[in-house]
């Protein structure tokens, strides 16, 4: 066998074994379901970077000519490249983080696999020997979770992916392989494999529940519907046409009695069925996308930078949005349109544009295949309108893109031939083997070192600190990704030591030190790094009790980065309790009267400026806020009601925290007990003991189900109330 031949087997093995990324994990890794993938595939594709191109020398042919979905993904390493350059943080654009573990240099070894893929898959038998490997992978992945979890499928920690969205999305892509492979394949085993894999995958599809996937799957194959209906045999329109109708009845069926119990119990229909801008996961993508909206249009050309979203959303966040911090929009155009800007969004939909153009050239010879690879596309770019990529989508998305751009739309042999003096062969291998020995150490061994002390130091936090700060300081002097991430987790461990009594004094000022030391070095380097910001506020406000001194620094440390985030009222709040534990009422009002100014949109702002108005007994500025509290926030819970009734009650206003209590906490849930032994003070505040004590002896009679612990407090209340009376 020559060299050659010897080289693109080695290339096409390595190409299949990266497939199997997906179902790796390891629980030694900070982010266990991300690491050990992202690692593996980065070290194996800059393996095969030196014997791709060794290929290429040896063979003295290029695949590429003519192959637009080529160019586009070149074209969009290249504006991902200047975005990263011209952005907000090009280390954070360049080396990405822990969680992810995407950023510039993971976006161009994507690339050098799908320029692997049209280079050493040539043949149909090729690409369905790949198409095999990844449903065998997802087969096993499957069954991994099938005998690991039963049929919880749609918990996140059901498979080796770690995300129902994830998990769809991937069964999707093999869903696609299935097809493709069975429409291709004329071996009758492999047939058989191809059935088993596509009922197989599409149960576990719908086991995840995961709405995006769902969505895409049945906009994909309405499409590939469509593109076959004309010039179908009658018998596939009836088929079809039944199917469509059934699918049909079932759906209406599953909406109109989308609260029946047999609908609740069906996770995928239940989901399905109630989506609203109620949901609470609608709501919020719903938000992201119109902050998204706001940001991208300060930076519309280029972005902020690859991996750097959160820079832009939080100029323009909006408190209302459940979760505080989002790193992605859920959503692929806000999500490239901000980060690598028009020009970076336009070159991934001419990706997608050259794939379908693909498609288009092959649509009479071999009209079902077309179909199909359209209605996958369509499928895959729907659900990417509420998820996003990870390595274990991308690697089936490149796989598909690189077999679109095999089929149709090239040349016969697409290969540019070229040969190369031979003093320069072994000067480029060797420039190779030096980018991938540079690739290897920095982008493979040190992140994964970094990440692995970062475990060991989260290991060691509880039985031997000094031991735990120490990998802490280790994994910060890999200077890799996740600087972000460590120094996020030592603050949470300070503030953990400084509430837990295991620690002494001494323990809790090593631990604080080094989590501010930490800190402060990184926000010199990233002064709008808003979370480390926020968080070490809050390690200070925690420390604050045992030095008060660090009362001070919350000021010095937020007030001057408001603007990153106006609107994100937590920072006021903040700042506020600094005021507080100093001390200093006037101080604290004026920060929440500060945060009321920057967004009443939150029930937060009016809760803590109506606590400082009781407090002060600032009767005027309580009632004031209190009605336009209950006027403005029309779901108020009886528990919050209740509060507000607390808050006349401590301004001496008796009969207006009375008739809160009345008209509104006990209607709102008449189950509440707390608000009717609130109401119970109120009359003890009256010295009216005896009507206090009817009144509970009436409420414990017209509550018999409550708790005994309840009861207990209940009635104890009442008996301390009766030894009162005269």
């Amino acid at each position: 066998m020559s060299l050659e031949k010897i080289l693109l087997k080695i290339n096409q093995w390595g190409a299949g074994a990266i497939l199997v990324a997906p179902i790796l994990m390891s629980s030694k890794f900070i982010f266990p379901f991300v690491q050990l993938k992202n690692i593996y595939f980065r070290g194996l594709i800059l393996i095969l970077l030196v014997t791709l191109i060794w290929y290429i020398l040896e063979s003295g042919r290029l695949a590429g000519k003519k192959n637009y979905v080529l160019y586009g993904f070149i074209l969009f390493g290249l504006s991902a490249t200047i975005a990263s350059i011209a952005g907000v943080n090009f280390a954070n654009s360049w080396r990405g983080n822990f969680e992810r573990m995407d950023g510039l240099f993971h976006w161009w070894l994507l690339i050098v696999y799908f320029v692997l893929l049209i280079n050493v898959f040539r043949r149909m038998k090729d690409w369905l020997w790949l198409f095999r490997v990844s449903l065998l992978t997802a087969a096993a992945l499957s069954l991994v979770g099938f005998f690991g979890h039963g049929w919880l499928i749609h918990d996140n920690e059901w498979s080796r992916i770690g995300n129902s969205a994830f998990l769809g999305l991937y069964m999707l892509w093999n869903l696609v392989f299935g097809i493709l492979a069975w429409l291709n394949d004329e071996s009758k085993g492999w047939r058989y494999f191809y059935i088993f894999s596509l009922v197989f995958n599409m149960l576990v599809l719908l086991g995840a529940a995961s709405r995006a996937p769902i969505v895409g799957l049945a906009l994909g194959v309405l499409t590939a519907v469509v593109l076959t209906w004309r010039g179908s045999a009658k018998k596939y329109k009836i088929i079809i046409g039944s199917l469509a109708m059934a699918v049909v009845i079932l759906g209406g069926a599953s909406w109109v009695y989308r609260d029946a119990g047999v609908v609740k119990k069906i996770n995928f229909l239940n989901r399905l069925t109630h989506i609203s801008r109620q949901d609470a996961t609608t709501n919020s993508r719903l938000l992201v996308w119109q902050s998204s909206w706001q940001s991208f249009k300060e930076r519309p050309i280029l972005g902020y930078g690859p991996n750097n979203f959160a820079y832009g959303l939080n100029k323009y966040y909006n408190p209302k949005v459940g979760e505080q911090w989002f790193d992605r929009a859920h959503n692929f155009i806000f999500d490239y349109a901000n980060t690598i800007g028009l020009v970076g969004l336009i070159s991934y939909l001419a990706i997608c544009a050259a794939a379908f153009y693909n498609i288009y050239l092959i649509r009479k010879e071999q009209r079902i295949k077309a179909a199909v690879m359209a209605g996958s596309l369509v499928a895959y770019l729907t659900t990417l309108l509420f998820v996003f990529d990870t390595i274990n989508t991308w690697l089936p998305a490149l796989v598909f893109f690189g077999f679109v751009s095999s089929v149709g739309g090239r040349d016969k042999d697409d290969r540019l031939k070229f040969s190369v003096p031979d003093w320069s062969y072994y000067p480029l291998l060797a420039g190779a083997i030096i980018v991938t020995i540079f690739g290897l150490y920095g982008g493979v061994v040190k992140p994964a070192r970094a990440n692995l002390l970062m475990a060991k130091a989260y290991q060691y936090s509880v039985d031997d600190y000094q031991k735990s700060l120490n990998y802490y300081q280790q994994a910060l002097a890999e200077a890799t990704m996740g600087e972000r991430e460590i120094v996020l987790q030592e603050n949470r461990y300070a503030l953990e030591a400084i509430r837990d009594e295991k620690f002494d004094l001494k323990a809790k000022k090593t631990i604080f030190e080094q989590a501010e030391k930490d800190s402060l070095a990184l926000l010199q380097k990233e002064p709008h790094e808003l979370q480390v910001r926020m968080v070490l506020a809050q390690t200070y406000l925690t420390y604050a009790p045992l030095n008060s001194f660090y009362t001070g620094e919350v000021t010095s440390l937020l007030q001057n980065n408001l603007g990153d985030s106006v609107k994100r009222v937590e920072m006021y709040f903040m700042l506020a309790q600094a005021k507080a534990l100093q001390g200093d009422n006037e101080g604290t009002i004026e920060w929440l009267e500060k945060a009321y100014a920057a967004c009443n949109e939150v029930d937060s702002v009016y809760e803590n400026l109506m606590l400082l108005y009781a407090r002060v007994k600032n009767q005027e500025k309580l009632d004031q806020t209190a009605q336009e509290y209950i006027n403005k926030f029309a779901n108020l819970s009886a528990e919050q009601y209740r509060k507000v009734g607390q808050y006349y009650f401590q301004v001496g206003e008796l009969d207006k925290s009375e008739e809160i209590l009345r008209e509104r906490a006990i209607p709102r849930d008449p189950d509440s007990w707390r608000s009717y032994v609130s109401l119970a003070s109120i009359y003890e505040q009256k010295k009216e003991y005896a009507r206090a004590v009817e009144y509970l002896e009436g409420v414990l009679a017209e509550h018999p189900n409550w708790p005994s612990d309840v009861q207990k407090t209940v009635s104890d209340y009442r008996d301390e109330l009766a030894s009162r009376e005269p």
